[in-house]
């Protein structure tokens, strides 16, 4: 089976080039469903938050899409009926950075002169994250959510939701028609999302969802409808506790199938492992990529002062397009801020988008009035769509909780089970950073050598390979490791910490503003039903 795709991150730059070259789309990453009519978009990967306080869940979900505006729809099963809101890109990019996998091989002891995977070791970085039975029908709610049209649904026959999305251009094919029936039969309402009139994809930003629920879910039944073959499912917990999946095994990685040699290749590697692993113990699982606290992690992301001294620094320049140039020298996401400076200071066609750090350019293109005007309201742009929301999401990080990040991989046939979770005390935490050592010595003029891993990978000390003369660091593993299993252990862990208990901390998440209760108790649904989804641009004014 093929490996899952890696997921994107936005890159921080400071030049030119790399400004213009974050123009493309992102790859798609989202949770929910994507009914997108006539458009053949397939659903390849998902992010998802979940927060847990007490009886109380909150889903932040990556929502990304590529493709006509018009098409957009996204449908998602949920308890009750949630408060929606929006949340930041920024918080996904740098969580998903800090948290992910990686790989490092350290070198110890003398080899010999023959040796070249000293040599080899720096050579790379490591990596671093009318309708017939509509009346049947109940609009609950509708009201507009940043650059989305919100309407939250409820029916007691799936007929009449599933003709109801049809009518309301959500392209909704038979086999969607029968995954709507379990959530319906569970008596789940359903959040239906399309974009604003006056908005287009690159306004696209993750959701919140915030409802009433024992425990975190995710509905991936109804994926499967239009779902890539091995997509991957990110799914990262805030909890009292390590998180664990309760209805799938928790899978165990077998480390000596790495090629430690090519640690720079390690995390997509470790994605086709996974994969490998899964298929092996049946389909359903999840390995635990990370698991710590959660204020180490939010320790490690960008400072929310050093952003503001970033934007008063662009406030306090003596020029006008200085301070305009100076907003995109800062460390936030570049693509966000086009999307900002476009909509405020939109340049003439044919004008490239790297003129905005370009200072004597813009007062050429611009009178000192337009310009003035721009970078007040860039300012107050970005310290309301992009700042904002951030801190908003690191509070729901923070509060002395625990994160966990889980992943695995799923083909459409194998989405039969919808995940759940919960937490438990007793397991040890696991690092982002796995580590092996190559341990040399040179005896006689020849190179002995061996492979042991390290931290990170819970098998300090074990020694998974060992040979004489100079390994080639790009040969296939040898027989004797690429025979092994994929999967080390697979085994059900059950919860011994109570899901209802609150994490400590001075601001309970159920008492946090509107903008950080984003999300849903459900976990968040990846209701994908006809042709799915993906991802453009990240968040722009709303």
């Amino acid at each position: 089976m093929s490996p899952s795709r890696p997921i994107c991150c936005i890159a921080f730059t400071l030049t030119t080039l790399l400004i213009a070259s974050m123009l493309t789309p992102a790859t798609s990453h989202a949770c929910g469903g994507f009914f997108c009519g006539g458009v053949p978009i397939v659903q390849n990967a998902e992010q998802i938050i979940f927060r847990q306080d007490g009886n109380q869940v909150a889903a932040i979900v990556r929502i990304q899409y590529s493709g006509p505006a018009e098409d957009f729809s996204w449908v998602v099963p949920v308890p009750g009926i949630p408060d929606v809101d929006t949340s930041s890109e920024m918080l996904f990019t740098n969580l998903e950075r800090i948290t992910r996998p990686s790989f490092r091989l350290e070198i110890e002891g003398d080899g010999c002169d023959s040796d070249i995977v000293n040599d080899l070791a720096g050579a790379f970085p490591a990596p671093q994250s009318g309708v017939p039975g509509q009346d049947a029908v109940t609009v609950l709610e509708e009201k507009p959510v940043g650059p989305f049209n919100v309407r939250i649904v409820a029916s007691d026959d799936p007929e009449a939701m599933a003709n109801w999305l049809i009518e309301n251009n959500y392209d909704l094919n038979d086999r969607g028609r029968e995954l709507l029936a379990p959530y319906i039969a569970a008596g789940m309402n359903f959040v239906a999302l399309r974009l604003q009139k006056d908005k287009d994809t690159g306004d696209l930003v993750p959701l919140r969802m915030v409802y009433n629920t024992s425990r975190p879910m995710v509905p991936i039944r109804l994926t499967a409808v239009a779902a890539d073959p091995d997509m991957g499912v990110l799914v990262y917990l805030v909890g009292p506790a390590q998180a664990i999946p309760t209805n799938y095994p928790a899978v165990e990685i077998n480390y000596a199938r790495l090629n430690w040699f090519q640690s720079f290749s390690g995390y997509q590697q470790y994605q086709t492992l996974v994969t490998a692993a899964m298929d092996e113990v049946g389909g359903l699982g999840f390995a635990t990529d990370f698991a710590g606290p959660a204020n180490d992690v939010v320790a490690s992301m960008p400072a929310v002062s050093v952003l503001e001294d970033a934007v008063n620094a662009a406030a306090a320049q003596l020029l006008p397009q200085q301070g305009i140039a100076e907003l995109f020298r800062t460390g936030l996401p570049q693509t966000d801020l086009l999307n900002i400076a476009t909509d405020l200071l939109p340049l003439p066609p044919d004008e490239p988008q790297s003129t905005y750090v370009d200072p004597l350019r813009l007062s050429f293109l611009f009178s000192g009035l337009q310009l003035a005007a721009a970078r007040s309201s860039m300012i107050n742009a970005v310290r309301a769509d992009i700042i904002m929301p951030y801190v908003e999401g690191l509070r729901a990080l923070g509060d002395n909780a625990y994160l966990t990040r889980l992943y695995t991989t799923l083909s459409p046939e194998e989405m039969t089970l919808d995940p759940t979770f919960g937490y438990k005390s007793d397991l040890p935490p696991q690092a982002a950073q796995r580590r092996a050592i190559y341990q040399r010595n040179c005896v006689l003029g020849e190179l002995q050598w061996q492979i042991v891993l390290g931290e990170g990978t819970g098998r300090d000390g074990e020694v998974i390979a060992s040979g004489f003369g100079r390994p080639d660091p790009f040969a296939p593993l040898p027989v004797a490791l690429s025979e092994q299993a994929a999967a080390r252990s697979s085994r059900m862990i059950t919860e011994n910490v109570d899901p209802m208990v609150v994490a400590t901390g001075d601001t309970p998440f159920a008492v946090i503003t509107p903008m950080e209760t984003l999300c849903g108790i459900l976990g968040f649904p990846m209701l994908l039903t006809g042709s799915l989804l993906v991802c453009g641009r990240s968040s722009r004014r709303r």
